[in-house]
């Protein structure tokens, strides 16, 4: 997160934007999502594909909320979710996939996410899921 701001113009008396990290192993859907979130949510967006970009991008800069496909946790998704905990505990981590039932969203949860989100969802549902998330 950044630090409070000083100034008092007009322009630093209005919310900030909120600040996403995206991450996910497909450059096409990590692109697209982050352009969506930007574009249509007013976000700010940093995007990373791998585990160990997304731990230097939290060590270096703690965002609002990760949007996180657990592909990019690679086979050991449990310990690459337990060493984001560990590198940000609190920060609150959405999960999204494919699946689109309650079955993927009681996973996410039990697994320390506050949410699951499905790839398929319209922008407007992106934009709301990751606002409510964060």
């Amino acid at each position: 997160m950044r630090p409070p701001t000083t100034s008092t113009s007009p322009a630093s008396l209005g919310p900030r934007p909120l600040e996403v990290l995206v991450a996910d192993g497909h450059a096409s859907t990590r692109r697209a999502v982050g352009g969506m979130l930007a574009g249509e949510g007013g976000m700010r967006v940093v995007e990373t594909a791998t585990l160990d970009e997304l731990v230097r991008a939290l060590r270096a800069h703690l965002p609002d909320i990760v949007v996180l496909d657990p592909g990019v946790l690679g086979d050991e998704r449990l310990e690459g979710l337990e060493r984001l905990r560990r590198c940000a505990p609190g920060l609150p981590i959405l999960l999204v996939g494919f699946g689109d039932d309650d079955a993927h969203a009681f996973e996410a949860r039990r697994h320390g996410a506050v949410g699951y989100l499905a790839k398929t969802a319209s922008p407007a549902e992106w934009v709301a899921a990751v606002r409510a998330a964060a």
